[in-house]
């Protein structure tokens, strides 16, 4: 809704070309298409875990709950080695 706004505010602005509005819409597509990129990343990641997922196991064993162990770990290194 904001970015909505910022484009609609430019009307506004006696300044302002259709060529600004554009570049700005270009940018949030940017944005979009790599949040979606990310997202898709995401989805594949869960689906491999869901996939490796024994729901018998306990949870000592489950891949899922080991994978986020594995990721805060890596995310703890690395704040450790950037102080």
């Amino acid at each position: 809704m904001r970015e909505i706004l910022e484009l609609l505010n430019l009307r506004v602005s006696s300044t302002t070309r259709c060529g600004d509005v554009q570049r700005k819409a270009e940018i949030k597509l940017a944005q979009v298409e790599a949040k979606a990129r990310d997202l898709k990343a995401l989805a594949r990641v869960l689906k491999d875990l869901i996939r490796a997922c024994r729901a018998g196991q306990p949870t000592d064993r489950c891949p899922i709950l080991k994978s986020l162990e594995e990721k805060r770990r890596s995310d703890d290194g690395n704040r450790k080695a950037k102080r």
